[in-house]
């Protein structure tokens, strides 16, 4: 092929790769967007997922956390991370441990 054909060629390919990274980064570009315009977190339940997929009861927990910065004596932080523990205790299963194969071991001769 001479080179004066190869440029409306090449002009396509041009388009079909602009058309494809548009579309790449369109939801990439929308989602920054919307981060970059929502209003500023403060609260750790800011971050929590919506609806009910969290449990009332971190909910509660999530709401006494004090203000960022603010003073917040080492002995209540130590128990209302014992609440969080024993929350999770009473909210999630333990995972099921696999069962170990006992292998006895024989002398070879």
């Amino acid at each position: 092929m001479d080179k004066p054909s190869m440029i409306p060629i090449l002009r396509n390919v041009a388009r079909e790769l602009e058309r494809d990274m548009d579309q790449r980064l369109e939801p990439v570009l929308h989602n920054l967007e919307r981060e970059i315009t929502a209003p500023p977190r403060q609260f750790a339940s800011d971050y929590a997922p919506p609806g009910d997929a969290i449990d009332p009861v971190v909910k509660g927990l999530l709401t006494h956390l004090p203000a960022t910065g603010s003073v917040w004596p080492e002995a209540e932080r130590k128990l209302w991370l014992e609440l969080l523990a024993g929350s999770f205790r009473m909210i999630y299963r333990e995972a099921e441990k696999p069962a170990v194969k006992s292998e006895s071991l024989t002398a070879e001769s």
